[in-house]
């Protein structure tokens, strides 16, 4: 039966910014009141609350909270209750990651890894233990919506720990909505680039990359995925779903840790076999591709004297792969961990840096035979 949003009252963690300010806006244009919540920036949560009262005639409040803290969650429900009256939907959008190098355990600190776990699976948990009560006596029920990502389903995304614990917060809403059904419907939205502050981070070569690799080609459009919530919220024959909304991004086959690894492994070898048949002092590591030249150096860019360049052909998951190594014997401004390399007249060694890794992911994808 229909379950029409005019008039009910709205949760929106981190809702200030992004996608969640859009999915606040969403709601109240269909006459939602709404609970913004905020972490840090209470101007810019103020700003959007006062514009979406006066732009749509409904009742529209801030609240800050660190989701990443048990109690702050706990009073959250409770603020969202006592601002707007009552309590009918829950939009689950806070989390936390930081970029890191794929496929190395040891990049993130057992601190960091329980910081992902707080935000991206035990939010849930705390969230729901004190608001099922209420919404569970609701006439109509609840309603739980959580932002997940398309890292949730493949072994990609900006840090393992973000991965697993987007995987994990996905199976606890099937068991919420196993659970709690049928008086409140679960469900998650799973994004795949998204063009915010936090998506612009990637970087031009990575979103373009990413863009190619989607089957539409392009980005997920904010307003695409705005959207997902709305019709989720609406459908009251959807629950424990998974709704990706992500240009068929993961239908791409993002790359996984492993592959990764596999790509810096071959390179390096194949620079060694190089090295071993024309030794070199020193040098410095750039990539070729068909979209351009990508760096893999840091900010300061040596000089060169007697420079001497060699090619090195390698081919990874289909992929041609292209190099130049550059022989320089008094390199100045030469930041070798930045650089990706290791100075050492035997041997190279490729560090598992996140730039190096996504960069050589990216070669020669226009190229690939899938593609065509």
């Amino acid at each position: 039966m229909p379950y029409s949003l005019k008039g009910r009252n709205v949760l929106v963690t981190a809702g200030s910014r992004g996608l969640g300010a859009l999915v606040c806006e969403k709601f109240a244009a269909e006459g939602a009141n709404v609970l913004i919540n905020y972490h840090s920036n209470a101007e810019a949560a103020q700003q959007l609350a006062d514009k979406l009262e006066k732009e749509y005639s409904v009742k529209c409040h801030i609240a800050q909270a660190d989701t990443l803290v048990a109690a702050e969650n706990d009073q959250l429900i409770h603020t969202a209750v006592e601002k707007l009256g009552g309590l009918d939907i829950i939009i689950a959008n806070a989390g936390w990651t930081r970029f890191t190098r794929p496929g190395d355990i040891y990049d993130m600190s057992h601190d960091e890894w329980n910081k992902c776990w707080a935000a991206n699976v035990m939010s849930h948990l705390q969230l729901m233990q004190t608001a099922q009560p209420i919404m569970s006596k609701n006439p109509d029920g609840g309603v739980y919506i959580a932002t997940s990502s398309i890292a949730g389903i493949t072994t990609s995304g900006s840090s393992m720990a973000y991965s697993v614990t987007k995987a994990a917060g996905l199976h606890l809403m099937k068991h919420f909505a196993f659970t709690f059904g049928p008086e409140i419907r679960v469900n998650a939205v799973l994004p795949g680039l998204l063009l915010t502050e936090w998506g612009m981070k990637f970087g031009d070569n990575i979103i373009n990359a990413l863009k190619e690799r989607s089957t539409l080609r392009h980005e997920t459009y904010l307003d695409d995925c705005a959207d997902a919530y709305i019709s989720l919220a609406k459908n009251t024959s959807a629950t424990g779903q998974q709704l990706t909304v992500d240009a068929g991004l993961a239908l791409g086959h993002l790359p996984s840790a492993k592959q990764y690894a596999l790509q810096l492994n071959l390179v390096s070898q194949t620079a060694k076999d190089q090295l071993s048949r024309n030794p070199m002092t020193t040098f410095s590591l750039k990539g070729f591709c068909s979209g351009g030249i990508s760096s893999f150096g840091g900010s300061s860019r040596p000089s060169y004297k007697d420079s001497h360049v060699l090619s090195i052909e390698a081919n990874s998951c289909g992929n041609s792969v292209s190099f130049k190594l550059i022989r320089q014997k008094r390199p100045t401004g030469l930041k070798t961990r930045e650089q990706g390399v290791e100075n050492d007249s035997q041997k190279l060694n490729v560090f598992s840096d996140i730039r190096i890794a996504r960069i050589l992911d990216n070669i020669g994808e226009k190229n690939n035979e899938r593609r065509k």
